[in-house]
């Protein structure tokens, strides 16, 4: 029998052909994974690392006045954030928060003086490895559970910021009555990620100071993909957001930015609730809701430098903190880095986020504005 020459291609063609079966095993993986019973699984694991979190933690310092049932409690976790908490305290008692559960993680600064002189504020410390904990989420969830359910929780970290379309005439009470009453029992956002004017290293933030005041701007160019995360091999079950900032400055050819900008901080939480990891909440359908807000994110200050050393040298972020190894090559190699540019945007209202598209209006046709000697009141810090 004669054989005919070989294809003098045939070693690129074998290249490809591996390089396909690599890219349908990561995706049949992915399926796997987004699976009944491996979702089952998951969720059986999160439970059960709850039920361990629940035990590391510490009562501090009861609030002067629990959160009622209706109102909406705000939960975060913290560590060294003096300088920001104010801020963020008097941010969502302005929306109408009925209270704070703060849960600080070995915090070296006077993070805990400034929560322990908050009438409103439970605090809680966190005796455990962040990262161990889902990157504090298992705690988050274990304070929840003990609060108690059913009833709406707001789960931000100290550096975000949220808010909603008229959300400086509509406080969260109405918001969460409006989201019943349209079937929804979450709102996911989109994580903005704010800059000043000056180069990152120049962007000075003064404690007690307003975080939006000192970074003003943000990006317009996002991609926003619903579809993505209903694909059977969807790697999360979230909307993808794609641009901003990071993208623009932080990509290098050999590393893309590729971070998740989504989160699911508003939820009426019953015993199904879950977070599977800090960016996705269970069901899923929590985070593909049609009314969503944004996450205002306040990272780039002045002191990114130190945090990201300080992110690195405790290894408590994801992956051991490697993004943010590759958040400081970059700093280090341009140390007049600077994210404002022409196309940059000024936050001047909720009003300003819906106009260019970055989240949707909400249907307040219907719904009254509440006088404001009938709002939620604001209590002294």
């Amino acid at each position: 029998m004669v054989k005919g020459p070989l294809d003098p291609d045939w070693r690129d063609h074998l290249d490809d052909a591996r390089r396909n079966l690599r890219h349908w095993w990561k995706r049949l993986r992915r399926g796997l994974r987004n699976s009944a019973p491996a979702v089952a699984v998951r969720r059986n694991d999160r439970r059960v690392a709850i039920r361990a979190a629940a035990a590391e933690l510490r009562l501090l310092k009861q609030a002067e006045q629990p959160s009622t049932v209706s109102g909406v409690t705000v939960v975060a976790c913290m560590r060294d954030e003096e300088a920001r908490l104010p801020d963020f305290l008097h941010h969502y008692r302005r929306l109408g928060a009925a209270g704070f559960i703060l849960i600080d993680n070995y915090s070296r600064d006077g993070s805990r003086d400034v929560a322990m002189a908050a009438p409103d504020v439970q605090l809680l410390a966190a005796e455990g490895a962040y990262s161990e904990r889902l990157f504090g989420m298992d705690w988050v969830m274990a304070a929840i559970g003990q609060a108690g359910l059913g009833r709406w929780y707001l789960v931000a970290d100290i550096d975000e910021l949220f808010v909603y379309d008229d959300c400086e005439r509509r406080q969260l009470p109405e918001l969460v009555r409006l989201l019943e009453r349209c079937g929804q029992k979450s709102m996911p956002v989109m994580m903005l990620d704010m800059y000043g004017p000056l180069s990152v290293a120049r962007t000075r933030f003064m404690s007690g100071a307003s975080m939006l005041d000192t970074c003003p701007f943000h990006d317009v160019d996002y991609e926003i993909d619903v579809d993505a995360a209903r694909q059977w091999d969807a790697r999360r079950r979230v909307i993808h957001y794609r641009g901003g900032p990071r993208a623009r400055m932080f990509s290098t050819p050999d590393r893309p930015f590729q971070g998740i900008l989504a989160k699911t901080p508003l939820i009426f939480w019953d015993r199904r609730t879950l977070y599977l990891d800090p960016h996705m909440a269970y069901p899923f359908n929590y985070n593909l809701e049609p009314l969503r807000g944004a996450l205002l994110h306040f990272k780039f200050f002045s002191d990114f430098h130190d945090r990201a050393v300080a992110a690195i040298e405790h290894g408590q972020h994801w992956k051991g903190s490697s993004e943010y190894r590759h958040y400081l090559r970059v700093i280090e190699s341009n140390p007049h880095l600077t994210l404002f540019d022409s196309r940059s945007r000024r936050y001047r209202s909720s009003a300003s986020l819906v106009e260019v598209g970055l989240m949707p209006p909400l249907p307040w046709a219907d719904a009254p504005v509440v006088p404001a000697g009938e709002r939620h009141p604001v209590p002294s810090a």
